[in-house]
């Protein structure tokens, strides 16, 4: 009896011991920040534009940063470029917009609140949309937002993409201001003969789940200007 009675002590101790353990490790657990992303897709109508008030420098991103409630790293804003081909043709303080779409990536937990649906200048509709867009906006393979990733060969064109010119997914990160162009070609400096040829893009597919394309080299010399010349 007395065997029985202290192994059943031993048990009660091991038992208690092990929960004391499990209870300090749980507490003293700090989970690792994960950088979940949700997409939300952004409806656009301007309302009167001398309702705009200048405190966002003219900067889109800045205005639907405190619209919203978020710190300008907390998300990115994308467009699709079949919808609308380039962002200069539609510079948000100069155009009407009458349901103006873009697609907000969240980083890190970060929820957008639309408190107040409209400021009497522009008028916003905030929800949701399919998850299924966030590789196309934030490249899995590169961890870059590059508008290289796809599932199949229709889902790359050619187009450029800010400074570039290639294959690309039909997604394009906005940017309020970036220096340069859009890329409509590329060019190659040919020193010896003292020119560029033109690089073009074609044949678009998805290879690996990214844009890839072929490039052709242009037999067409292009002169330049040797003063200006790297």
């Amino acid at each position: 009896m007395k065997k029985i009675s202290f192994a059943l002590i031993l048990i009660i101790l091991t038992i208690v011991i092990l929960g004391a353990v499990g209870y300090f490790a749980y507490k003293n657990y700090v989970p690792k920040p994960q950088d979940s992303k949700t997409v939300y897709k952004l409806t656009l109508w301007v309302i009167n534009k001398k309702n705009h008030q200048p405190n966002d420098n003219g900067d889109l991103t800045v205005y639907l940063a405190n619209r919203l409630h978020l710190n300008q790293d907390e998300f990115n804003l994308f467009y699709d470029q079949l919808q609308y081909s380039s962002q200069f043709e539609w510079y948000w303080l100069s155009t009407d917009w009458k349901g103006m779409e873009f697609y907000l990536l969240a980083k890190n937990g970060a929820k957008p609140k639309l408190i107040q649906k409209s400021d009497n200048f522009i008028e916003i509709k905030l929800q949701k949309t399919d998850g299924n867009l966030i590789p196309y906006l934030k490249n899995p393979k590169t961890d870059n937002l590059d508008s290289k990733y796809c599932q199949l060969d229709s889902d790359c064109i050619i187009r450029a993409n800010l400074c570039s010119t290639g294959s690309y997914n039909q997604y394009t990160i906005y940017i309020d201001t970036f220096g340069c162009g859009g890329g409509h070609y590329d060019e190659q400096y040919y020193p010896d003969e003292q020119c560029h040829r033109r690089i073009t893009y074609s044949n678009p597919k998805c290879q690996n789940n990214q844009c890839i394309s072929d490039e052709n080299l242009s037999s067409e010399c292009i002169p330049y200007d040797p003063n200006n010349e790297p």
